[in-house]
């Protein structure tokens, strides 16, 4: 394990930022965070419990402890935004992912009358990205740019490969209160187990979340890894497996 720690040690050192990326809320700062992102990605370290068919390492409990020690250490960005990791099966059925919100009020006569923007992206195991509403026909595409006039976004995919899926939503401009929003996600699809804090490793870091999502709810991602039993609602019957998933990670 020693090997391991001078290895992500050496690569931190050689490829963390100098200083704090910009802060995700500005263009800047979220092509930065996501170039971060790539960064990890392509050296094997944006999941490494994750198998290696899907971009990780495969690493064991020891091995991911290791490397979230070095990470801190090294005063790394935090992670891009991920509203939730889904994982995808096999399957011939379409993913639809769609983002809907309700805006502010524009003023009366307003030319243009979106107040609040807010912005799509789903991220495949291969590092593919589609922006909400970017289409070929019916179906999405990558590339493009990001929707900045309609308060309802879709990604369509007829054949999604399997793995684990990224969904980001970043709120490019809110201009007025909070904006709140519902997501919807059909096909093959499940959370991951056990993952309530929502970084890609099952690990301690998930106990507390776990524990507050079972005393006071919380958003549908953190609900769904914490419903341990599939019974539709996290509960206390949700521990023993919530505990079993933790030990044998």
């Amino acid at each position: 394990m020693t090997t391991w720690r001078r290895e992500v040690r050496a690569w931190l050192e050689a490829n963390v930022p100098a200083g704090p990326l910009p802060s995700i809320e500005t263009p800047e700062g979220l092509a930065a965070h996501k170039e971060w992102e790539c960064r990890l990605f392509e050296a094997g370290y944006a999941a490494i419990h994750w198998p290696k068919a899907v971009g990780g390492m495969g690493a064991d409990l020891l091995a991911r402890t290791v490397f979230q020690e070095e990470y801190e250490r090294a005063a790394a960005p935090p992670r891009l935004n991920g509203i939730g990791l889904i994982v995808v099966g096999p399957t011939v059925t379409q993913l639809k992912v769609t983002l809907v919100w309700t805006d502010a009020p524009a003023a009366v006569m307003a030319g243009l009358t979106p107040i609040n923007n807010l912005n799509l992206s789903v991220h495949s195991p291969s590092a593919a990205v589609y922006l909400g509403n970017v289409f070929s026909g019916a179906e999405s595409m990558t590339g493009g740019s990001s929707d900045s006039v309609n308060n309802s976004e879709q990604v369509h995919l007829a054949a999604p490969e399997a793995g684990v899926w990224r969904i980001d939503v970043a709120g490019t401009a809110v201009n007025q209160d909070t904006q709140g929003y519902a997501l919807v996600v059909t096909g093959d699809v499940d959370c991951i187990k056990g993952d309530v804090n929502g970084d890609g490793i099952l690990d301690g870091l998930d106990v507390q979340e776990f524990v507050q999502i079972l005393l006071g709810g919380g958003p549908f991602f953190p609900k769904c890894a914490a419903d341990m039993n599939y019974s539709g609602a996290p509960d206390i019957m949700d521990v023993d497996g919530f505990v079993s998933v933790l030990l044998g990670a």
